[in-house]
């Protein structure tokens, strides 16, 4: 009864960073991972190493007095992971504007869809909340239009019967995360892999994905005619007296201008001025 219970940060390299304190207010004792303990400090910067105000996701670095001296004869990889006297802890992290830390992910396990930070962390937690699901991880996948794709890598409890496409989106319509951050792609297995210390091996989930995604893009190009070079592949659709601005597309001269995405772009754009702008001159 006279236990009480703080959250932290820390990891190998600086041990215990930050910490919560029974002083400290109870919502952040619950929901941060306190401030920095004295001695230490935090930061957190964006992708070029500049320092973001507070509120701003960012990397979170390190440096103080329990900061280690450098990897054991390792002294490339070391200098590879600082940032001036700063270490770059390959965490994601929040500071808010009275100093405390809030931890949300790894810089390694970000997926960026189409431009766009997928949420991870908040999609994992909102996956492990279906009554089915033992535990999941969230990966990026790699995908040729948008980069990235997140997909879910998913356990079930001892019994249920896999989890589908489906019924996940039906779960995740009750959460806040906006559907394009959804799974595009799910699988079951019967365990994660993880560390010694339990942490899961997303990097072997990412080589896994990453063999998946080149199965079904060989198996997408097995099932589809290509084109013969010169082949006219898509003619314009005249929408009215005047005509289209656009003359016929020879796609394979289009593969070797542009890439995936630009290619969508430049279509829907015609599109949209055969439509709409074209009629009205």
């Amino acid at each position: 009864p006279q236990m009480s219970v703080f959250g932290g940060w820390g990891m190998t390299e600086c041990c215990l960073s930050t910490m919560g304190h029974p002083d400290y207010p109870d919502e952040k004792i619950i929901n941060t991972d306190g401030r920095p303990l004295a001695g230490m400090e935090v930061r957190v910067v964006d992708s070029q190493g500049k320092e973001l105000p507070a509120g701003q996701e960012g990397n979170l670095q390190v440096r103080g007095a329990f900061l280690f001296r450098g990897y054991l004869n390792m002294l490339e990889e070391t200098r590879k992971e600082f940032d001036g006297d700063w270490f770059v802890t390959g965490d994601l992290a929040v500071i808010d504007e009275e100093g405390f830390v809030s931890l949300s992910g790894r810089s390694k396990d970000v997926i960026i869809r189409g431009g766009e930070n997928v949420p991870v962390a908040d999609l994992e937690n909102a996956l492990v909340q279906h009554a089915d699901v033992a535990d999941v991880a969230v990966v990026g996948m790699p995908d040729d239009r948008l980069q990235e794709i997140a997909a879910a890598i998913v356990v079930m409890e001892h019994g249920r019967e896999p989890l589908t496409m489906e019924p996940m989106k039906k779960h995740l319509e009750s959460t806040n995360i906006a559907k394009p951050y959804w799974p595009e792609y799910l699988e079951v297995t019967e365990t994660l892999p993880r560390t010694p210390s339990g942490k899961p091996q997303k990097f072997k989930l990412r080589e896994h994905l990453a063999e998946v995604a080149e199965q079904r893009k060989q198996e997408k190009a097995d099932n589809s005619g290509a084109p013969t070079p010169g082949q006219i592949t898509a003619v314009p659709v005249l929408t009215n007296k005047h005509g289209s601005w656009w003359g016929p597309v020879d796609v394979t001269r289009m593969d070797t201008l542009f890439s995936v995405e630009e290619k969508s772009i430049a279509l829907k754009v015609r599109k949209f001025v055969d439509r709409e702008i074209r009629p009205n001159i």
